[in-house]
Order: structure tokens, then sequence, then C-alpha cells
């Protein structure tokens, strides 16, 4: 038998070892293609990780952004519903009030008294919303409650109105009990923080404060106006018929003026709305551009991945033909 010659076998040496390499580069692209992903980022940016890790942090911080807006887009949309069931109420129940002091009989003011203590409670449930497990009127307590039960703050105006005469008498003390600083409200009925809660990130740089409380003055000036409807239907001036009218007159007045102020207070509220709904979109702007960056980065062109793929399957067909011819040869020098 002839043995083969030193060019057989160089030739053989170089088959198995480009066989070798388009194999792996077989198995690489495939897996490329089927995952969309850069098998070797060492190779395909030549060690330079820098530019990725910028990406990748870039992408962190505006995906906890996002989540912080989001955050803050639940509590404003909170604030801005109880805020519409407190207007509600108060649009709705100062023209009751104003018509039943004018023109009202003693039933129609008992159905009155009573119907206050529902919106009062009412009130004081949609000022006592939480949102997630915080309390959204409360300040910077978010544990809350914003405000006690309507029970406690009605005994507490019943002790305050103790030694009052007369309805003007009484209408002062109410008021005093609701708007004088460290008085029967700061202490008894708020429960939240006289600081507003903590800013929330909206956008990168960008804080909003969403900093309405059960303590502010319109809410107050609601509560104020509910509780005296609702101080009747516990008794007070029971049977003076000329007394109760005139509380009833001061309500009715209060709640309109309350209902305006609330009004301003949701209209500011919707701006902000508004700058968090801007900020959300600029972020998930950002957010796309940073994806498609870090995408070009570590993501395989598919179309590119494929004509590759197809090159080196021809290769490797190639290469068996090759093989195949060589072995031929091979076989008919032995048997000669």
């Amino acid at each position: 038998m002839k043995p083969a010659n030193i060019g057989d076998l160089v030739q053989s040496t170089m088959l198995r070892r480009d066989t070798a390499r388009i194999k792996g580069d077989l198995g690489r692209l495939t897996g490329e293609m089927s995952s969309g992903k850069i098998a070797s980022l060492n190779t395909s940016l030549r060690g330079q990780f820098g530019p990725l890790a910028g990406l990748t942090r870039s992408l962190a911080l505006t995906d906890a952004t996002l989540a912080s807006n989001a955050a803050a887009a639940r509590l404003a949309e909170g604030q801005q519903l109880a805020l519409e069931a407190v207007q509600g109420t108060a649009t709705a129940a100062g023209p009751d009030f104003l018509e039943v002091a004018s023109n009202g009989n003693d039933v129609q003011r008992k159905v009155l008294a009573q119907k206050a203590m529902g919106q009062f409670e009412q009130t004081l449930a949609a000022l006592n919303t939480q949102i997630e497990g915080k309390a959204i009127f409360a300040g910077a307590a978010l544990d809350g409650p914003a405000l006690a039960d309507a029970g406690t703050i009605l005994a507490s105006l019943e002790d305050a109105l103790a030694g009052t005469v007369g309805p003007a008498d009484a209408i002062a003390a109410v008021k005093d009990w609701f708007d004088a600083p460290g008085g029967g409200f700061d202490t008894v009925a708020y429960q939240g923080a006289a600081t507003p809660m903590s800013g929330l990130a909206m956008a990168p740089g960008e804080l909003v404060q969403l900093d309405i409380t059960a303590a502010d003055p319109a809410l107050r000036d609601t509560l104020r106006g509910l509780a005296l409807g609702a101080l009747l239907d516990r008794g007070l001036f029971d049977g003076d018929v000329a007394a109760q009218g005139a509380v009833i007159q001061h309500a009715g007045e209060t709640l309109v003026a309350a209902a305006d102020t609330v009004t301003t207070r949701r209209a500011g509220l919707g701006a902000i709305e508004e700058r968090i709904e801007a900020a959300r979109i600029r972020t998930e702007a950002e957010t796309t551009g940073l994806t498609m960056a870090r995408s070009a980065l570590v993501e395989a062109d598919p179309y590119d991945t494929a004509l590759r793929l197809q090159e080196v399957q021809v290769q490797l067909e190639t290469i068996y033909a090759l093989t195949a011819r060589m072995s031929n040869l091979s076989l008919a020098m032995v048997l000669r």
C-alpha cells in the first residue's frame, strides 16, 4: 500500500481545522439567530464594556423614575377623585341648605340635618382615602388616617359649644374650633402631619409635590359647613326654629364658598397631573432611545446573522465535498 504523502497529510489537517472552526461558527450563529443576542460580547465590543455599562445604568435609572412617576400619578389621581367627591357634596349641599333656610319647614329641616350627617361622614371617608396603603391627605404621616371619625369630631364640637348662647355664638365657636391654630381641628380632627408628603420623582431630576392635606382651608370649610348641619341632627337648637334657620343659612353660605375653593384646588392638582403625564412621556421616550442603543450593542442583527449563517453553511458543505473527494482519491491510490 502506498502511503499518503506529506501534502495529503497537511491538507487533511487543514480540512479538519477548518471544519472545526466552521462548525463553531455555525453553532454560534445558530445560537444568535434563535436567541437574538450576540454570543460573544467581549469580541463584539472589543473589550470596551464602558458604553454598555453606561446604557444599562441609565436604563435602570429611567425604570426607577417611571415607577416613581406611576406612583405619583396614582396618588394624584386618588386625590383628584376624592376632591371631586368633596366638591360634589359641597356643590349639592350648599344650595339645599340655603333653600331650606329660606323656605323650609320643620320636617325639611330635620331631613336636611339627617342628610348632612351622612354627607359629613362621606366627606370624612373621602379625605381618609388610602392608595396602596398610603393616606393621601395626611401629609408625611402616610400610615393615616388623615381625620378622626365623625363621632369623635362631633363630640368635641359639642364640648366646644357648651355654654354658648344663640346661633351667632355657636357659629363663632364652631368656626374657632375649626380655624384657630392649635384648636380642636388641629388637636382632635386632623390626625396627619403638618409637613407634606415627600416629593416624588416624576422625571430624572424633577420632583412633584402633592401637598394638599385634609387640613387645607377649603376642606376645613367644607367639613365645617356639613358639621353644623350634623350638629342639628344631634339636637343643636332643637325646637328653636329661628336659631336652626340661622345655622342652616350660615352652613349653606359656607358650603357654597367652599365648593368654589375646592374647584380651585382641583384645577391646581390637574395641572400637576399634566406635568406628571408629560414627564412620563419624556421618560418613556428616553427609555426607548436607551433601549435601542443598548440593543445595538448586545443584540444580533437577524438579517446579517442569516446571511452569515448561509455563508457558513455553504463553506461547511464545500469542506464536506472536498473531504469526500480527498477520501476517494486516497482510496484509488490504495487500490493501485
